[in-house]
């Protein structure tokens, strides 16, 4: 009812401010016409500043983009899964706190200890071979030594078959003591341990929600930890939102509360990634009709100047820091309420 009335006030007053600035001239290039609306809402704002309060609407003049953002950890550690493997068991939980060289899962080693006798086997019965080849090669030396010219050229050929034959049998032997080594490898390193401090940010399997600090469910890492330590903010920014460059890489931001409007803090954008867009529906019309278009979003990552009061997975708002929060005397105009007399 309040802003109804302010309304009524509004279109009252702004033709008779019309008609006056028509007969005025216009020094330094401002608009009466403009200047007078403006004044006005500043007196609007003040009025209707009670119900934005208790709308949560904030203090913003609505002149900046918001982007939607998280906090995450600027150093994070993801563990890929051995497709060869069979995870036996997980050891940490999502949100949980690691320490270097704390166990975070290990693999089933049945298969590798089966594997593993097999192939110790396998190498067994090489030497064995290996052990005949050679006092095969040995005794046809020894033959060539007694035999007359004519079938000495024959041994000769006997022997460079057997040779080549050892050679084979030899490669084999390694290439079963390299399996034997790499089969030792995975059933002693079988728990996989953490290699830095911090939070389980993710878990990929299926007794575990993936993404909890992020929602990121791009991320096909097995396990993921993210280092205690320097924060930093993760935002996203829509194509139709990167062509008036409010965001790019070394522009200076600022990051507000969900929770507290007043609770701000500054930082730089350090990257724009545009290798890993996001392709889904907005809301905006078209004429293909079906009502919808496709955009893509891309991350961006914020370096804050402080991180006090912030907690690690905690959503905030960005927005571009084009000097709103100086403490200014006077009044203040935007430039397009100033007119270019020229």
């Amino acid at each position: 009812m309040l802003v109804n009335k302010v309304r009524a006030v509004l279109f009252c007053v702004v033709p008779t401010a019309f008609k006056f600035t028509a007969l005025r001239e216009r020094p330094c290039g401002i608009d009466y016409f403009y200047l007078r609306i403006f004044l006005f809402y500043g007196f609007v704002e003040k009025v209707i500043s009670v119900p934005k309060a208790l709308t949560n609407l904030g203090t913003g003049n609505g002149m900046e983009n918001r982007y939607a953002g998280v906090v995450e950890s600027e150093n994070t550690w993801k563990v890929e899964k051995n497709s060869e493997k069979k995870v036996k068991e997980v050891y940490v939980e999502v949100g949980q706190e690691v320490q270097v060289g704390t166990p975070l899962f290990s693999y089933d080693t049945e298969k590798f200890q089966s594997d593993l006798e097999q192939a110790q086997l396998d190498l067994e019965r090489i030497n064995n071979e290996l052990s005949s080849m050679n006092t095969n090669i040995n005794q046809l030396y020894k033959d060539k030594k007694q035999a007359s010219k004519d079938q000495q050229a024959s041994i000769t050929l006997e022997i460079q078959e057997a040779e080549l034959d050892l050679k084979k049998k030899e490669y084999e032997g390694k290439s079963k003591q390299a399996e034997i080594d790499k089969l030792n490898d995975n059933i002693t390193n079988a728990t996989v341990i953490s290699e830095i401090a911090g939070v389980v940010k993710s878990i990929n399997n299926d007794d575990s929600s993936a993404g909890a600090y992020s929602g990121d469910s791009s991320d096909n890492s097995f396990l993921t930890v993210l280092a205690t330590g320097n924060f930093r903010v993760k935002g996203q920014i829509n194509e139709q939102n990167m062509s008036d460059g409010s965001i790019t890489e070394g522009s200076q931001v600022i990051v507000h509360s969900r929770v507290d409007e007043n609770q701000t803090w500054t930082g730089t954008v350090t990257k724009i990634d545009r290798e890993n867009a996001k392709t889904g529906n907005n809301n905006m019309y078209s004429s293909s009709g079906d009502g919808m278009t496709q955009s893509s979003s891309y991350p961006f990552y914020v370096q804050l100047a402080g991180t006090n009061g912030l907690m690690l997975g905690q959503h905030v708002y960005v927005e571009p820091d084009v000097g709103q929060q100086e403490v200014k005397t006077g009044i203040w105009l935007s430039d397009y309420f100033i007119n270019d007399v020229d």
